[in-house]
């Protein structure tokens, strides 16, 4: 896991330096950086795989490919063994390694071969053409600006802004709920695009400009011919008896997110399987809500150090400014989910560099009862809606956790999307996933093989109202943000709430929420100030 940047059509050292310091935060392990006339790739490292050896940017053997990436490459054992015997010789036991060596023997098309989490940067000096690709949903971010002259890209917008050849401007038309519905490649600021999920670019640079190609490598594919229950059941086992051993594969100690529900156990319950001695596992909640005696249930089962992370309303506001510039996006109901994500991540960056968690089983398998459910019975509504969950799941749940866990030098690692697991979502037929009126019913049935049973079936909580958040924020704008006050803000008259928006504040709180996010966005982002507190944004 690390921060990866760079830029195409300028040469520019001060620029480099000022990128990596504004990712430190993604890599406190190493930095790396290769220059190519106009071209420069850099990276801010945390060293998970080989962290002796396995140091970015990486090049093939005569020193004519070059890449940086963010993530994880799951299947590099398997890959390094195939490429060996084809006669490629691996300096490193990077997991990175292996993808210079894919470029080889199969150019862009190598990213069909990787199963992980990826955000790269390629630059082959042969042909003089710069790659840029992330994995198929979007697990890890990738930004870019480009201007015709310029293209400037890297794993945040932060280090982006780095680059003063531009005026961020806000983008006020994707300022309201649920706005994450709407895919593309928009971001909350105008001038910055973002390399969508399954997405491939390619970039050179001539005497026009930089000039760059999109293509898309990868779609899921939704044919719903799986109707036999019995047979979805056995498909997730057996791919998850695959991916979890994959997923922790690491030369630093995984611990794991757990709550009280089915996602998240049935991945450490996997786990436990594969981990000799000691198990770290950390939960969090309020005083309002918590799932910390289902958490401990669980805990116990597996012998793990458990560690439950309690927060209160003070907390809460105390972290605004600094989850915003982690989030680096302005949406009311991804921030709640933020806000007790950072505070996790902020006590398990204390024990661990690796964290396993149960992120997208709801999207793949009908787990948001209120969208699903409804539906129970309605073939093409919902052939309609499940990819339209799972296409947004970069907007949403994935950006939250990679930014917030990254903020605290943490990898999250997502063991439900494994490629493998959402093809084989794709073909479960959406009556199967809700048979019999119940949400996620194959993955419950499938983990109910392992789990006991009030946590296979355990009533589903999102991430934020399971924390009692939208209750504590509520209370809190309402006690002390007035109407009067936003009206004197830069940033006003946004765009009303979408009809038929779901999200857990009254009209009012939204309102007042989502000018008090937008303000705070603005004075980071675009006027580029330091922020400490909410006071600083009402002032």
């Amino acid at each position: 896991m690390c921060g990866i940047y760079g830029y195409l059509g300028i040469q520019d050292h001060q620029l480099g330096e000022a990128m990596a310091r504004s990712l430190q935060h993604r890599g406190p392990d190493q930095d790396g950086s290769f220059s190519d006339g106009a071209l420069t790739l850099g990276i801010r490292r945390l060293s998970i795989v080989d962290p002796a050896t396995g140091r970015q940017p990486i090049s093939n053997e005569d020193q004519t490919v070059f890449v940086v990436c963010n993530g994880e490459i799951y299947n590099h054992v398997e890959l390094r063994e195939a490429l060996q015997e084809r006669g490629h010789v691996f300096r490193s036991g990077s997991d990175t390694e292996v993808i210079v060596h894919l470029y080889e023997e199969y150019g862009a098309d190598m990213l069909e071969h990787l199963r992980g989490m990826f955000g790269l940067a390629l630059w082959d000096a042969e042909q003089g053409t710069l790659l840029l690709a992330r994995d198929r949903v979007g697990i890890k971010p990738l930004y870019y600006y480009l201007d015709g002259n310029v293209l400037v890209f890297a794993s945040e917008i932060k280090a982006i802004l780095q680059y003063r050849g531009f005026t961020p401007e806000l983008n006020r038309d994707r300022l309201y709920a649920h706005s994450y519905f709407d895919y593309g490649d928009w971001t909350h600021i105008r001038q910055v695009r973002e390399v969508m999920p399954g997405h491939a670019h390619t970039a050179v640079l001539d005497g026009n400009g930089v000039r760059m190609k999109k293509r898309c490598y990868w779609q899921a594919g939704y044919t719903a011919d799986i109707t036999d229950p019995d047979q979805a059941v056995e498909g997730i086992q057996r791919i998850m008896a695959e991916v979890i051993p994959q997923h922790l594969r690491s030369d630093v100690p995984c611990g794991f997110l757990i709550s009280g529900g089915v996602d998240s156990n049935y991945v450490a319950r996997m786990a436990r399987e594969h981990i000799n001695g000691d198990m770290r596992t950390f939960t969090f909640g309020s005083p309002v809500k918590n799932e910390f005696e289902d958490a401990g249930l669980m805990a116990s089962i597996y012998q793990s150090d458990h560690q439950e992370i309690l927060f209160a309303e003070q907390d809460v506001v105390q972290v605004f400014p600094r989850v915003m510039w982690a989030l680096e996006a302005s949406e009311p109901r991804l921030f709640d989910a933020s806000i007790p994500t950072y505070m996790i991540f902020r006590e398990i960056g204390k024990h661990r560099k690796v964290v396993l968690c149960g992120e997208g089983a709801d999207e793949l398998f009908g787990g948001y009862v209120k969208y699903f459910l409804p539906l129970y019975g309605d073939t093409p509504a919902l052939m309609r809606e499940f990819p339209r969950h799972v296409n947004s799941l970069y907007k949403l749940n994935l950006q939250r956790v990679d930014k917030i866990s990254m903020a605290h030098s943490v990898e999250a690692r997502v063991p439900l999307l494994d490629h493998h697991l959402i093809e084989w979502a794709a073909r479960i037929h959406p009556q199967v996933k809700l048979h019999g009126g119940k949400d996620k019913f194959p993955l419950r049935s499938a983990a109910a093989a392992v789990l006991p049973e009030r946590i296979a079936w355990r009533k589903k909580e999102q991430s934020n109202t399971g924390t009692g958040m939208p209750e504590i924020i509520s209370g809190w704008i309402q006690k002390n943000i007035s109407r009067k006050v936003l009206a004197g803000l830069p940033v006003r008259d946004l765009p009303p709430k979408k009809p038929g928006c779901w999200q857990p504040h009254s009209d009012e709180v939204y309102e007042k929420y989502n000018a008090l996010l937008a303000n705070l966005f603005y004075k980071q982002f675009v006027r580029r100030e330091q922020v400490e507190s909410i006071e600083d944004v009402l002032r």
